[in-house]
């Protein structure tokens, strides 16, 4: 907890994308002291794990999920009405998408599926 503070005492800027920023450092600082403790994993703490090595798709744009979702995944309904206000249930429905990528990434292939998360890791960093 006192790297956090002293992380957050260094912040200057007023801007909150700087401040999000830093508090994403701050988060991978303190996960990466948690993957060093020793290890005694229960099946709960595996899936906790697994669930974290999945990467976040809530800090990337939606033009880039939209890109990546027609690249893989071109019959997804949520990535083909996401925009069209017609389709109520998907219209601008982000986390349908998010839902989806996740979900359909896992019905691919062993080395499409590794580009795709891949490409999404990438573009995360």
């Amino acid at each position: 907890m006192n790297e956090i503070q002293t992380i957050n005492v260094m912040i200057r800027s007023k801007k909150k994308r700087h401040q999000k920023k830093m508090l994403k450092k701050a988060a991978l600082l303190v996960e990466t002291k948690d993957l060093n403790k020793p290890a005694g994993d229960s099946k709960a703490e595996r899936l906790h794990k697994a669930e974290q090595e999945i990467p976040q798709l809530d800090s990337l744009p939606v033009t880039f999920l939209l890109k990546t979702g027609k690249k893989y995944f071109p019959s997804a309904n949520s990535v083909r009405y996401y925009y069209k206000s017609s389709e109520p249930e998907f219209y601008k429905n982000r986390d349908l998408l998010q839902e989806t990528l996740i979900q359909e990434s896992a019905q691919l292939s062993a080395s499409l599926q590794q580009e795709f998360w891949e490409e999404v890791g990438a573009a995360i960093k």
